[in-house]
């Protein structure tokens, strides 16, 4: 597929830029942050090719570099607001009434804060690994030497290659260019300073749109979590009215595209209240307060 990309600009005057690939209903997709451009993102060859596409197949599959970062225009900082603005200019250019939502790490809070000021927006929501309030990417490479604020390329060349690894060596080399064009030591620490910052924990129980959220514990998985940052993303999911929780322990990489595929079903709204399809079975399963010890007394 050819990747057409496209811009938009923001309520404060920022372009963004972003692209749509297949045809359907409209899923936004809020990557991680210093995901590769929209352009190497959307591409074919499949050392770029992104798993995001495979949802592509019946649906409109929506991307864009947030402010700061691959095509779009520059910023030092990245804030809550800041990233509503960003993906706000989106929606308005794509003019769709309702679509899904998937996000991941820090970009969950933005979506968490959209969904909950725009439910008659948001069909359905899936926030994968979603970030902990107080980290960043600097918190992704906290055992590199620090050396970011006096040799700051040999450091971009450090982190990229945590990132991707060396068997995919040239999207490093990419992520590491791109990091020393437009950063320096002190600018990186702005910018995952004010990242840290992000928290829309408190709008998650405001939020009416069915959800999934969902931990990645496959080692394979680039994307994996360290299972230390768990409790957090648990007491997410209980936050968030009537949510899914789901966890990767194993399997291939793209496991959790699959998953996500099921739970986002057709793209079409849910039913309403007390409209639930015909036949449909709903099974709940719960764990007992003090259970453990419950069952020794007994």
């Amino acid at each position: 597929m050819e990747p057409q990309i496209r811009y938009v600009r923001t309520s404060d005057g920022v372009d963004i830029a972003y692209a749509a690939v297949g045809s359907g209903p409209p899923l936004l997709v809020l990557r991680q942050f210093m995901s590769p451009d929209v352009a190497a993102e959307v591409a074919e060859e499949p050392r770029w090719r992104a798993p995001w596409l495979d949802l592509a197949g019946h649906r409109t599959v929506v991307i864009w570099d947030c402010r700061g970062t691959g095509l779009s225009g520059p910023a030092n900082t990245y804030t809550l607001e800041s990233g509503l603005l960003d993906m706000q200019a989106v929606i308005d250019e794509l003019r769709a009434r309702s679509f899904d939502i998937v996000a991941m790490l820090s970009p969950c809070h933005v979506a968490v804060a959209y969904a909950a000021g725009h439910p008659e927006r948001v069909n359905r929501m899936v926030l994968l690994n979603p970030g902990q309030p107080g980290g960043s990417m600097r918190f992704f490479s906290s055992d590199l030497p620090d050396i970011a604020a006096t040799h700051f390329r040999d450091y971009a060349d450090l982190f990229a290659l945590r990132a991707f690894g060396w068997d995919r060596a040239e999207r490093a080399r990419r992520l590491a260019d791109f990091m020393a064009t437009h950063y320096t030591g002190e600018t990186w620490a702005r910018l995952n300073e004010s990242i840290e910052a992000i928290d829309a924990t408190p709008l998650a129980a405001s939020v009416a749109t069915p959800s999934l959220v969902m931990i990645d514990l496959n080692a394979a998985n680039p994307r994996s979590v360290n299972p230390e940052r768990q409790p957090y993303m648990r007491r997410l999911a209980a936050t968030i009215p009537n949510a899914q929780l789901s966890i990767i322990k194993k399997g291939d990489p793209r496991t959790y595209i699959s998953l996500i595929d099921a739970f986002l079903g057709t793209g079409a709204p849910p039913a309403p209240d007390g409209e639930l399809p015909s036949g449909t079975a709903i099974i709940l399963f719960a764990d007992i307060v003090d259970s453990t010890a419950l069952t020794e007394r007994l």
